[in-house]
């Protein structure tokens, strides 16, 4: 994907080139980064009615 992309950005700065990283980025917060920050900072609160989703 990093080739890819960079070989685009010879030719263009056209936002449709970043759209594959852009997906690929949000799919690993959604998978990763999210549900972990969310169960670290349930740990950090003193009941469940704080949680917010």
């Amino acid at each position: 994907m990093q080739a890819k992309l960079r070989k685009e950005l010879e030719f263009t700065t056209h936002p449709e080139v970043f759209e594959e990283a852009v997906g690929h980025v949000v799919e690993l917060m959604r998978g990763s980064s999210v549900p972990k920050f969310v169960e670290y900072a349930g740990k950090n609160i003193r009941s469940k009615s704080e949680i917010r989703q």
